[in-house]
């Protein structure tokens, strides 16, 4: 699946999309299954939920980029004097890492 037909993030460049694109990637996906008729009513189910999955995921690390970038720099800038910042933001650059390890095998498990 094109990541910028679903509606993701593509972990290559971190390009991001617009708010809405979640949206179009769930009825993107069902026309897929719909499409796909070899398949069983389970199969489809099972098939959906696989790539609800995946979008769930992409979208979490889409999130997780922003605060670990965007959001921690911008407040380290500000320089506040009641807020640790790397305290606040501790563990974020682990938790990035891990997930983005998860979305990349959740992905390769899905045939293309």
């Amino acid at each position: 699946m094109n990541l910028k037909q679903a509606g993701g993030v593509n972990m290559e460049t971190s390009e991001m999309h617009h708010i809405y694109d979640p949206i179009n990637e769930v009825r993107y996906l069902d026309s897929q299954c719909e499409k796909d008729v070899s398949l069983s009513k389970s199969e489809q189910k099972q098939k959906m939920a696989i790539e609800e999955l995946i979008s769930t995921e992409r979208g979490y690390v889409t999130s997780l980029q922003l605060c670990a970038n965007d959001i921690r720099n911008n407040l380290k800038l500000k320089q506040l004097p009641d807020l640790d910042v790397e305290r606040t933001f501790s563990n974020i650059d682990e938790v990035l890492e891990v997930s983005t390890r998860l979305l990349r095998n959740l992905e390769d498990t899905v045939p293309h």
